[in-house]
């Protein structure tokens, strides 16, 4: 059985693009069949755990998921918009770990995915079924239920480095624990050309963003 779990961490207040694309991706998953899985029987809850620790409320929807004997965990985050057949696109490849790449609300608005050689994987006009990469944002992500009770917790616990002096997002540290334990990771450019990231104004994948646009008002006059 097809049992998906969309888990949504969030500060408290959701995009109105991320309401609208979920209302209308549960009745496509529900009406839709899936190639390749047509006569599986399927079930969708939703959670959403809203509070300031990312990292915790994550594996708090995780737990939740695998008592509830789901087949599958989908993140989305808050901010995100994508189609009503994102969903039904990436059950149909059946790959345990599947995500969506798409850009940084910041410029240069680099994207979330990074290749396997540690390169910013990139998502074009023409770019088409599945790369492979190292790891990528949460912002729209398919897990393997078998996936997430090999890795254990914390699963999402944001890294320090004194070199640097910065922290982790918790998606890197998450991946590094995936590939250990053996699971492939790969971005499915098909369903990252039909998600956008939602800020002051969207943020498709064919979009760029000048870097100037990070300067202050006053210095760039």
């Amino acid at each position: 059985m097809i049992k998906v779990a969309v888990c949504t961490p969030t500060a408290g207040i959701v995009h109105a693009s991320y309401t609208m694309s979920l209302v209308r991706m549960v009745l496509h998953y529900l009406q839709t069949p899936i190639l390749g899985l047509e006569n599986e029987e399927r079930g969708i809850i939703t959670q959403m755990q809203v509070g300031a620790n990312i990292s915790s409320n994550r594996d708090n929807m995780v737990e939740q998921a695998i008592k509830q004997e789901c087949s599958h965990v989908l993140f989305i985050d808050d901010d995100m918009g994508f189609e009503p057949n994102c969903l039904n696109i990436m059950l149909a490849r059946q790959l345990p770990v599947l995500l969506a790449n798409y850009r940084r609300k910041i410029p240069p608005g680099l994207f979330t995915a990074v290749t396997k050689d540690r390169k910013e994987c990139l998502t074009t006009v023409d770019s088409t079924s599945l790369e492979e990469c190292w790891y990528g944002g949460f912002g729209f992500c398919l897990i393997e239920i078998s996936v997430l009770k090999s890795v254990q917790k914390p699963r999402f616990l944001m890294e320090y480095y004194p070199d640097s002096d910065t922290y982790t997002t918790e998606d890197y540290p998450f991946f590094n624990k995936v590939h250990a334990a053996g699971f492939p990771v790969f971005v499915d450019q098909e369903v990252s050309k039909r998600v956008t990231h939602n800020g002051t104004f969207i943020y498709s994948f064919d979009q760029t963003l000048d870097p100037k646009w990070a300067v202050p008002y006053q210095e760039r006059k």
